[in-house]
């Protein structure tokens, strides 16, 4: 297998394995869809059904699922909490002194002290 079809395969285990597709129930419980959480706010929700986003308000959806979606908030604050230092984290040791920024149309070295959203890795080889 090629370094290719390797890189490929992997991204896609971790696009399925990163899905929270579940069953959402009307508030009757007339009604259930399969869909994939994405966000909410105190008074709508996020999924996306059939590959498509759709934000509805949360008095449409079951007590069972408001219970759900404030316990994944719940666990995204306390997952938050325990990741306040890049020495917390695994990936984060290892890229302090490593960061750069663009500014002037150069890269400048930025020491970063907090806990990025996110990470962006770039990887460039020569075959």
């Amino acid at each position: 297998m090629n370094i290719h079809s390797t890189i490929t395969a992997i991204t896609l285990a971790l696009t399925v394995a990163s899905a929270q597709a579940r069953t959402w129930t009307s508030a009757d419980g007339a009604k259930t869809f399969e869909g994939e959480y994405v966000s909410h706010t105190d008074l709508s929700v996020t999924v996306i059904k059939n590959g498509r986003k759709v934000t509805f308000k949360q008095d449409l959806i079951s007590e069972a699922d408001r219970t759900w979606i404030k316990e994944e908030a719940k666990k995204a604050a306390e997952a938050t909490e325990e990741s306040t230092s890049l020495d917390d984290q695994v990936i984060g040791k290892k890229i302090k002194g490593k960061t750069v920024r663009t500014g002037d149309k150069k890269f400048i070295t930025e020491d970063t002290t907090k806990v990025p959203q996110y990470y962006f890795l770039y990887f460039s080889a020569s075959w």
